[in-house]
């Protein structure tokens, strides 16, 4: 009688357990725009220290191609930030309805920190100071680099020749998920 009742308990745990990690609460695909104070490439971007200055102040924006968080669709919408020596303001799509912000926000805060007040670099805090819904604007091509949010900044960058790509500024494909 034993063997059969501690069969009844583990059979279920057999079939009904799993390996699987759970879906992401959220993901992404698209691209970022990027340019920042310091010289090209930015070392920060890949785990260095900025250059020339103790500081990298940079804009930059997510455009999602296709995204969602949970059931809420994020087709089309971008996000970005602004960061500077007193923090970073963190920019959401004016054209997002409610939930839509609400899930940009929750991707903000997984992908930036926007939790932590750590210092980034001697002189730059990280603290998330400010939010701000406004038209962002984000186009590139393999000439050319703008991105504007709102009134408050924008960068464009174009080459100097036909054969050569954009020099200033990033703009790369980008996938995550949280």
């Amino acid at each position: 009688m034993r063997r059969i009742l501690l069969t009844v308990f583990l059979l279920p745990s057999v079939f009904f357990s799993s390996d699987k990690t759970p879906a992401p609460r959220w993901h992404m695909s698209g691209s970022l725009s990027e340019a920042c104070s310091c010289s090209v490439p930015c070392r920060c971007n890949f785990g260095g220290k900025p250059a020339p200055h103790p500081y990298c102040y940079s804009m930059y924006s997510y455009k999602i191609a296709k995204g969602h968080h949970g059931s809420v669709s994020l087709d089309g919408l971008k996000f970005g930030s602004m960061d500077a020596r007193f923090g970073r303001t963190l920019y959401i799509d004016s054209h997002a309805n409610e939930a839509q912000r609400a899930a940009l926000n929750d991707i903000a805060t997984d992908l930036m920190g926007l939790k932590s007040t750590d210092k980034f670099y001697p002189g730059q805090s990280m603290a998330h100071i400010a939010t701000r819904y406004v038209d962002i604007e984000q186009e590139s091509d393999p000439k050319s680099n703008h991105l504007k949010l709102g009134e408050d900044g924008e960068f464009r960058v174009m080459s100097p020749s036909k054969q050569q790509p954009a020099p200033f500024g990033i703009c790369m494909a980008v996938t995550a998920s949280g």
